[in-house]
């Protein structure tokens, strides 16, 4: 006789678990919003950093989107290789730049993060900006 059970998930009052289970659900949505264009959430925040800055140093890049530079170089190569993104060296240092194919993913794929954008604050409305206020004093902790 097969045995039939449903687990369920445990509630907690933990920070930590609480943050990760939601980082986790959040990053499957846009990750499979992003799927399509063969870009991960990550490498898609750094097309759009890279976009806002134009032309920018490993450093000025990781700085800006919070990052370690090994995590970020290691987002950042399947890009390059993809050629969505220019590495040229100024100064000995490397600089990262879109390329023509990357302003093009960058501006279809827009479309399909304003979209889970748009769900989530629909899903969580006045709390959205809440939200974003209290993520943000997190990150000081």
């Amino acid at each position: 006789m097969e045995r039939s059970f449903t687990i369920t998930r445990n509630k907690t009052e933990c920070f930590c678990i609480n943050l990760r289970r939601a980082s986790t659900a959040i990053t499957k949505k846009y990750d499979n919003a992003l799927a399509k264009y063969d870009v991960t959430t990550n490498q898609f925040s750094i097309i759009n950093n890279i976009k806002q800055l134009e032309k920018c140093n490993v450093i000025e890049l990781a700085t800006r989107m919070g990052l370690e530079r090994t995590t970020l170089l290691r987002n950042i190569k399947p890009l390059i290789k993809k050629e969505y993104i220019l590495e040229t060296k100024e100064n000995n240092k490397a600089m990262f730049s879109l390329t023509s194919s990357g302003k093009e993913l960058y501006n279809s794929a827009h479309y399909e993060w304003d979209k889970i954008q748009y769900e989530i604050n629909d899903k969580l409305g006045s709390k959205a900006s809440q939200l974003i206020e209290i993520l943000n004093e997190i990150e000081e902790i």
